[in-house]
């Protein structure tokens, strides 16, 4: 069960300080992900980035519905448990 969000004055240092620039972030982001065959694509701007998930990169094949499900459950997850409120 996800906790409720703290207060931005609360919250501890996120991705601004990490990483101030968003050029940056964009290859770290990048660099990250080449190598994970599930990403097919990594796009966005400033500090908004959509990572695509694939069932096979070379033919970027997408996941069925109950892949999807269940590969998302996970991946939020995990997401939230790092840090990354969504």
């Amino acid at each position: 069960e996800r906790s409720v969000r703290p207060p931005l004055s609360n919250r501890p240092a996120g991705i601004t300080t990490a990483c101030p620039d968003p050029a940056q972030l964009s290859i770290a982001l990048w660099i990250a992900t080449i190598d994970l065959p599930v990403v097919g694509d990594v796009r966005g701007e400033g500090y908004f980035f959509s990572v695509e998930l694939v069932k096979d990169q070379a033919t970027k094949q997408t996941f069925t519905g109950e892949e999807r499900s269940a590969l998302l459950a996970r991946v939020s997850a995990e997401l939230f448990a790092a840090g990354l409120y969504c």
